[in-house]
């Protein structure tokens, strides 16, 4: 049992180490890029935008689900037709 404690003490010490100097790491290069770039501020119609191509998505997703129920509706399986959820 002490050698398999040991091996894990050795492992998460690894560890340990290599999350520290990768979070060193990540946090120089975090300060030395952010001194060059602004970071820019969504406008309004940038929002607008991004939400409706969110809905737009949606609808496409719906349109999908309607299509296949319809079509599985029509075949001559209709009982076997999966029930489908609406995305909300």
């Amino acid at each position: 049992m002490g050698k398999l404690a040991k091996l894990v003490g050795g492992i998460k010490a690894r560890l340990r180490r290599r999350k520290m100097l990768t979070a060193a790491a990540a946090a120089a290069e975090s300060s030395s890029s952010s001194s060059c770039y602004d970071k820019m501020e969504k406008t309004n119609s940038m929002k607008v935008e991004i939400t409706s191509r969110r809905a737009q998505k949606l609808i496409a997703k719906n349109l999908a689900i309607v299509d296949a129920m319809v079509a599985g509706s029509n075949s001559n399986n209709s009982s076997k037709a999966k029930k489908r959820a609406f995305f909300p």
